[in-house]
């Protein structure tokens, strides 16, 4: 008899792993947490060192780069880049800024600090599946999840569209595909002007940010 239910509770033990494996990332906790180890909390300082503005951005293709929102620094003078755990992190400066894609790439001084996180340049991303975004939602890093919702193109940028909820200080953040890779750059949401929230989020496609690295791999103007 506790032979049997020991085998019971290792069968039990084995469906339960591979519920959690098949149920994607947004099911999958630890995995999202893991991940937002990658993500920082962009600050814009005053002459005093105040924060007057903050947004998201992301370890991702070489050590020591993160990819956010161009028009969060395009104009920016100081910039530190704030980790989950609240370790503050020098920026050193901006590499490259597409302000068309809304995308810019920048620097940090210590290079090893963040993993990077992976991406799907293949857009192999399906409509309907399921997404998550880790980024700033006020002074933390949040977590929100929904679903990608369209795809499509304007003037000849690669754009996403996504339920997973945003706020102020979210742009910039990755968005995440339902295998854990990012996707795309988040951008910003729909306003119609009366103050009801439709849940029409945009994200411009990670190949924007792989094209802006391409041009600075070659040393041109970025």
């Amino acid at each position: 008899m506790k032979r049997i239910v020991c085998l019971l509770v290792a069968l039990c033990a084995l469906l339960l792993i591979s519920a959690v494996a098949e149920s994607g990332f947004a099911l999958d906790p630890a995995r999202i947490n893991e991940a937002a180890a990658s993500v920082v909390i962009l600050e814009q300082k005053d002459e005093e060192g105040n924060p007057i503005a903050r947004a998201s951005g992301f370890a991702a293709i070489e050590p020591g780069l993160v990819v956010t929102s161009a028009s969060f620094i395009q104009d920016a003078e100081t910039i530190v880049a704030v980790t989950d755990s609240g370790e503050t992190l020098s920026v050193s400066g901006i590499l490259g800024c597409n302000t068309d894609s809304d995308v810019a790439i920048i620097a940090l001084e210590e290079k090893d600090k963040l993993p990077l996180l992976p991406i799907d340049a293949e857009k192999r991303v399906l409509r309907g599946s399921d997404c998550v975004v880790v980024g700033a939602q006020g002074e933390n890093i949040s977590v929100s999840i929904g679903n990608m919702s369209g795809f499509f193109e304007e003037e000849d940028i690669s754009l996403i569209q996504f339920t997973a909820p945003l706020s102020v200080g979210s742009g910039g953040s990755p968005l995440f595909d339902e295998n854990g890779n990012v996707a795309g750059i988040t951008t910003g949401f729909y306003y119609d002007g009366t103050g009801v929230v439709q849940n029409l989020n945009f994200a411009v496609n990670i190949t924007e940010a792989l094209s802006l690295y391409e041009i600075i791999k070659e040393d041109e103007v970025a």
